[in-house]
């Protein structure tokens, strides 16, 4: 066998193979991938956006104190009509525009491993860190009130995450689940 023909069997050989297997993604492409996601997410916030609310003494709890939580932070007031309270936004300018408070960002901190989890699929496990944080999201009586921001506030740079890619046949990640907490570790 020749040179030449030895060659062309290696090539024809090699074209057998799914390009996946010479395309390989890198950590700075899962990096990138998971920055595109957290860029294109909303701000979180606290989801209370019907203003005002009224409360009354049979309303839950829970309801009251949220609201309290709000007034002990600055961003709500309240006032008494009758056996009812009223409370109103306090400050205007840190809504957001989905008409809601919001207090920070989700953005990825650092990746700690990526894991095959199938034939072209890896997770990826992370850390996030939470960026543009308000000062009132540091207010004791709202975070305990909202325990869901307590949580990814204090989780930042702990909580690890992760998100399982696909990797196509260009070698390219498609997002197939988004990111979820492995654990709370706060």
């Amino acid at each position: 066998m020749n040179l030449k023909h030895a060659l062309l069997l290696l090539l024809s050989w090699v074209a057998l193979f799914p390009s996946s297997l010479w395309a390989q993604p890198t950590n700075s492409d899962y990096q990138r991938a998971l920055r595109d996601y957290f860029a294109a997410e909303p701000a979180h916030c606290l989801g209370v956006k019907q203003w005002p609310v009224y409360s009354n003494a049979q309303d839950a709890p829970w309801i009251t104190g949220r609201m309290q939580a709000l007034v002990d932070a600055g961003l709500a007031r309240e006032t008494r009509q009758g056996e009812n309270i009223v409370y109103e936004p306090e400050a205007e300018p840190m809504w957001c525009t989905a008409d809601d408070l919001c207090f920070g960002r989700m953005e990825l901190d650092r990746i700690i491993t990526i894991e095959p989890v199938a034939q072209g699929m890896n997770a990826v496990y992370f850390t996030y860190r939470l960026t543009q944080l308000a000062l009132w999201a540091s207010n004791a009586s709202l975070r305990f009130a909202f325990s869901e921001a307590d949580n990814l506030i204090a989780g930042s740079t702990k909580t690890r995450y992760s998100a399982t890619f696909r990797i196509t046949k260009q070698g390219k990640l498609m997002l197939h689940s988004p990111p979820i907490p492995v654990e709370l570790d706060f």
